[in-house]
């Protein structure tokens, strides 16, 4: 039996048959099942891949004071309300409804409907693999390419991204064979053995675009820090230096988007991973976190301004060090080492202030 909370059962299988693989069964009579293109909501033919959706007199047509979910997962075609089951199926030609995917796990790719489990049992196949997954990366001459993240035995030698796509080119059709493939030493798993393709795709679709932009926003955010700390302060001195570090911090916002600026659209497009993807773990850590939120200073005091720009300046450094690790020479490395000694400079002077200040305070 096949169904949903929204829909109820919506097939079942015949008693004097035994079940083809895959397949979900024939639809109930009391159940309206359409296959249609996702975009369109068109029925596509039969046998083609298609969005399932369910109606009935009998299943719920909204979700109790939830309009936006009632949007998404419930459509009007011709005056009767369809459910979304968020399968991808096909029905055959003795009208049984075969599985594809579910939508979430579905790459589009040159206007094709990719199924991602169908690449990572190919990849699966090859005897040195022992997990796979098969993600979409945007393009937009494609919409997505199909990448394939693979975890090898430990005692495979001499295994190739280009040898795993040449086995998939011997198995899959053209359109369906990953662009590039991606090494990993394990992949995320739920505990009944599924993949978590939501944050095997957080950690891996960073590219050098996305990087540089993430600096450019720590520096603005430094920039802000500073020149909202030194507004209410008396103390010219102390208001001069933290007016210095915003300008420094503009400058630096500068250099990374002249950096970024600086790439190819080949370049802007490419991944950059570390190894062993340590730094990459990190920085999408880092990416979730209050280093790139707006923060609340407490400007009560000089003392506790002093010590919100040390672990402000501390967050930026310890970006820059996992960025400068992943990021090749050609794309400005040596000016990410220049920026790191700044931003330890920074420190150096906050440091011997906030002493000063607290020995002026203390006497």
């Amino acid at each position: 039996v096949y169904g949903s909370t929204e829909a109820g059962h919506v097939t079942y299988s015949r008693i004097d048959e035994n079940p083809k693989p895959t397949t979900l069964g024939l639809p109930l009579k009391s159940r309206e099942c359409i296959v249609v293109d996702p975009e369109t909501l068109k029925p596509v033919p039969t046998g083609e891949i298609g969005e399932l959706l369910v109606t009935s007199p009998y299943t719920i047509k909204e979700y109790w004071n939830k309009p936006e979910e009632t949007k998404r997962s419930y459509v009007e075609i011709n005056g009767k309300i369809y459910y979304r089951m968020s399968d991808f199926v096909l029905q055959d030609k003795e009208g049984e409804l075969v599985f594809v995917e579910r939508s979430a796990d579905i790459i589009k790719h040159k206007g094709y409907r990719v199924s991602a489990s169908e690449i990572e049992t190919v990849l699966q196949d090859h005897p040195t693999v022992i997990a796979a997954c098969a993600v979409g990366v945007p393009d937009e001459r494609v919409g997505e390419r199909v990448k394939g993240i693979v975890v090898l035995k430990e005692d495979a030698r001499g295994v190739g991204g280009t040898e795993l796509i040449k086995w998939c080119r011997g198995r899959l059709a053209p359109y369906k064979v990953p662009s590039y493939i991606e090494f990993r030493d394990m992949l995320p798993k739920s505990k009944v053995g599924k993949l978590l393709r939501r944050e095997i795709q957080m950690i891996y679709d960073f590219s050098a675009d996305d990087i540089f932009e993430m600096a450019e926003q720590l520096e603005r955010n430094g920039a802000k820090f500073y020149r909202t700390a030194a507004e209410g302060l008396s103390d010219s001195s102390a208001k001069k230096l933290l007016l210095y570090l915003s300008e420094m911090e503009n400058a630096h916002e500068k250099t990374f988007a002249s950096l970024r600026a600086d790439l190819a659209e080949k370049e802007k497009a490419s991944a950059v991973f570390d190894p062993e993807g340590e730094a990459m773990a990190y920085l999408q850590a880092l990416a979730n976190t209050r280093v790139f939120f707006e923060k609340t200073i407490d400007v009560s005091s000089l003392k506790r301004i002093y010590m919100a720009a040390l672990e402000a300046e501390k967050d930026s450094i310890v970006f820059y060090l996992g960025m400068k690790d992943m990021v090749p020479e050609t794309f400005g490395k040596d000016r990410i080492d220049a920026i790191i000694r700044e931003e330890m400079g920074h420190i150096k002077i906050l440091s011997r202030e906030l002493t000063s200040h607290k020995r002026s305070t203390d006497s």
